[in-house]
Order: C-alpha cells, then structure tokens, then sequence
C-alpha cells in the first residue's frame, strides 16, 4: 500500500479535488463527531472526520465509482504536519523548561528503557518473534513514545530497508488512530465519572461528619441534669449547678468563719460561740 503510494502520479489538477475530498470528510466528521458527544463520552475532536474518511476510502476502492487521490492527500497532510510542528516550536518557550530539563531527561529515559523492555520480551514474543513482529515492535515503540505518525515513521524506516510487512501496517494504524482514541475516550470518561463520585462522597461524608460533631456540641451544651428534690416544683440542673452551689457553699462557710455569733431560721434561736484561734 506504501508502495502504490510512492508510484501514484501526482498532477497538479488532482489537488483541488484532494483537498474538496478532505473538506467532505471533515464536513461529515463535524456531524459525527456532534453525535458522538451526544453519548456522553469524552471523544478527540478528529475522531469524527478519520471515521469519515476511512469510510469514504474504503468505499471508492470498492465500489470504484470515486478515485481517492491518496498522493496528494499525504502530500498536503505532509504540509499540515510541518505547519503544525514549526508553529509548536516557534510558540514554545524554552527558558520556562530550563527548571523542568533535569525531571523531563529523568522521564524520558525511563520511557524508553519500559518500551524495550515492553516490545523486546512481551510484543515481539507474543506477535511470533519474525519480521512482522519486528516491525510491529518498531511501530509499538513508535507509539509508546509518541502517537501514531512516530509509529509509522519507525515502520516506515524498516520496510523501505527491508520489505514491507502488510501486517504491521494493517494493524498498527487501525489500532493506534481508530480503536486507540475509544479506548482512550472509555477511561477517561470512567476516570471523570470515579472521581467526581469520590469527590460528592467526601463532600457528603465531610458534611456528614460535621453535623454529628455540631449535635454533639450542641448535645453537650443542653446537657441537663435532673435532681428530684423535697420542693413543690421539680428543679432542672444543668451539669454546672453543682460546680455553682459547692462555690456558694464555700462562700457561706467564709461568711460564717468571719462572724462570731450565727443565727439560724429556727424556731428558738440559737447562739453559737467560735473559739478564737490561737
């Protein structure tokens, strides 16, 4: 197919309709995408005009009612992507990641040293350990340090060496471009979902535990004591009564220590002499 591609004759009439082609796509994948976001799912916003696309390729090539200038269209895509890439670069400000250079080396090397381990004894054994393996691994590592375009790149590099392996550019880009960004859209709208239902239960569970600490409180404040006393009219003591009367009680008893002579409420009054301390 990489082939067929290189060979493929490129006029310049055939660009307007290439690009009349892409706007189709990305005119159909605008309304797809629109639907898809009506599931509740998280989606890139180019899912929409890739499934457009490989529906319009797959079929003009097999109804060949339609040709898809697929030369033209890698060759403004080609445009796009040095576009995309030099305004990046020119938009990037460097002296911002001079403090981050240390953790980004720290992290890349790390990357790359699990993406080889990754593809060396885990994709290349389970793919069959032959060329199409190999190639599979290369496009493997591609992805797992970059996207899609870094996979083929890696691919393409090997095939144009050796020859080309029909699976490796079978499954790697319907893998890394179509079933990658669902897959990618499932967990992030299960992440999203987990975390903002953690979010409300710590919230409930906060709120919650602050209303029992204020019942508590408040409990604590009207914590009343009932005393059943020989009067007519039953008295209701809070917890700091007794505390209160044993400061009264006190109190009299200083009274009466500075007095010499007390009279009680009886019926014969009594005198009651206090020896004088020596």
């Amino acid at each position: 197919m990489v082939e067929e591609e290189k060979k493929h004759e490129r006029h310049t009439s055939m660009y307007p309709a290439a690009v009349f082609q892409l706007i189709i796509a990305i005119g159909i994948g605008t309304i797809i995408s629109k639907f898809l976001s009506m599931t509740g799912m998280t989606f890139p916003i180019y899912i929409g005009a890739m499934i457009a696309a490989a529906c319009m390729r797959n079929i003009g090539e097999y109804s060949g009612k339609f040709t898809i200038y697929m030369g033209e269209i890698n060759d403004i895509g080609g445009i796009s992507l040095s576009l995309f890439l030099g305004i990046a670069m020119i938009t990037l400000k460097l002296w911002q990641l001079a403090d981050l250079a240390l953790p980004l080396i720290t992290l890349l090397a790390g990357q790359t040293i699990l993406m080889f381990f990754f593809t060396y004894f885990v994709i290349f054994n389970i793919m069959g350990r032959d060329y199409d393996a190999a190639v599979l691994s290369s496009g493997v590592c591609g992805f797992g340090m970059g996207a899609t375009p870094n996979a083929m790149a890696n691919m393409q590099a090997i095939c144009e060496r050796y020859v080309p392996s029909v699976k490796a550019y079978l499954l790697v880009p319907l893998i890394g471009s179509l079933f990658a960004d669902f897959l990618n859209s499932l967990v992030i709208t299960f992440l999203s979902i987990f975390y903002n239902l953690k979010r409300e239960s710590m919230k409930m569970f906060g709120k919650r535990k602050r209303n029992v600490m204020r019942s508590k409180n408040l409990r604590e404040k009207l914590d009343y004591k009932m005393k059943s006393e020989n009067v007519a009219i039953p008295e209701i003591h809070t917890k700091d009564f007794d505390e209160i009367e044993e400061q009264i009680d006190e109190q009299e008893v200083e009274k009466e220590e500075e007095h010499s002579i007390l009279y009680d409420n009886v019926a014969i009054p009594e005198v009651h002499l206090h020896k004088k301390k020596k």
